[in-house]
């Protein structure tokens, strides 16, 4: 699972003979979560049975129970040399990437390359500046908050999560022009016609 709340909460429950229901998940996504109760509101032939809600996001701590999956397609780029730092966007495939740069650069040698957007490492945060950011605030007492100590959880889920966050609005919003890129393909050159 993606937190231990459910193994908390039971813990805490089991005093009252109580648990949180986890129903089995049949399909591809298997991860155990809550299911929200629901009940059908108009009962009778013909009317349509209540439906399941599971959560998608944990109710104590709004994890995510599932990561959502970062998006890095490959594109196509060209540019007039091969040691480029800048790279244009080419067209959907290889052939039309060939047809822009010789349009941008006529008569010249080009280069195309099929790459896939950088992802770069988001390790500007850090636990123990957050932990002390956190201590230096008056709404916290001497010690800090629990559990906010540099090693502590608090600390290192924010940091986790701001790094998860940053990683996938970059590879899914950022514009591929003048992005760092992981080469595919290429470069290869496309000799002028």
């Amino acid at each position: 699972m993606a937190c231990d709340c459910i193994k908390t909460v039971d813990t805490e429950l089991a005093a009252r003979n109580t648990r949180i229901m986890l129903p089995i998940m049949l399909g591809a996504d298997q991860t155990p979560r809550p299911m929200i109760v629901t009940e059908q509101i108009e009962k009778g032939r013909g009317k349509r049975k209540a439906v399941g809600l599971f959560a998608t996001f944990c109710p104590f701590c709004g994890t995510r129970y599932v990561p959502t999956e970062i998006r890095n397609p490959t594109a196509w780029f060209y540019s007039a040399h091969q040691e480029a730092e800048w790279w244009s966007k080419g067209g959907q495939d290889r052939d039309e990437t060939i047809a822009m740069a010789r349009e941008a650069y006529p008569g010249e040698t080009v280069w195309i390359i099929e790459a896939k957007r950088q992802l770069p490492s988001f390790d500007l945060f850090c636990a123990a500046e957050i932990d002390e950011k956190l201590a230096d605030d008056e709404c916290w007492d001497e010690g800090g908050f629990e559990g906010g100590h540099p090693d502590g959880p608090h600390a290192d889920e924010l940091q986790r999560r701001l790094e998860a966050t940053l990683r996938q609005w970059f590879a899914e919003c950022c514009d591929l022009h003048g992005a760092q890129l992981d080469f595919v393909h290429g470069p290869e050159e496309v000799l002028a016609t």
